[in-house]
């Protein structure tokens, strides 16, 4: 899958950096072979590991940078516009994964946003930060389903010595 993997807790993350313009929830064309390739890869994993669909869950993450319009003239009208523009980030990547196969109703995928709640370290501070105008995909493993497989409980971690 194309992006970066790094782990925090018992998440995976994947920062695959879809990237939208200021104050737009559309996919730029340039990341929509990105987000495809992505969402091939996801497919394929749930098909070659058929009970990941009860062990895991992706989540779609929404961010924002901290900008907004003229308009929103009052903090919680800044708050609501954030939240609301990236709940909608998130959403749009959804939409393009149940395009090709990888739906709700069918794989434990889910979309969330978190405004601007969570800068890149490089953009902490700054107002506005392209970088900060993405969605991340999280696998989260369910680790009571994992544990009750049944292959886990018989399997012998390794041979006693003699």
């Amino acid at each position: 899958m194309p992006g970066t993997v790094r782990e925090f807790a018992d998440d995976v993350y994947i920062d695959v950096y879809l990237n939208f313009e200021l104050n737009e929830d559309e996919i730029l064309a340039e990341d929509r072979q990105k987000l495809a390739r992505a969402c091939a890869a996801l497919r394929e994993l749930f098909e070659e590991n058929p009970q990941w669909r009860q062990e895991v869950e992706i989540w779609i993450e929404g961010h924002t940078d901290g900008t907004v319009p003229r308009e929103a003239a009052t903090r919680r009208d800044r708050d609501l516009y954030n939240w609301r523009l990236s709940g909608n980030r998130a959403a749009s990547v959804l939409y393009e994964f149940s395009q090709c196969g990888v739906t709700p109703l069918s794989h434990p995928v889910r979309a969330i946003g978190y405004a601007d709640t969570q800068p890149l370290p490089q953009c902490a501070g700054k107002q506005q930060c392209r970088d900060n105008r993405r969605t991340t995909f999280r696998i989260r493993p369910d680790k009571a389903a994992i544990a009750k497989r049944p292959e886990l409980k018989t399997a012998t971690i390794c041979e006693p010595p003699h």
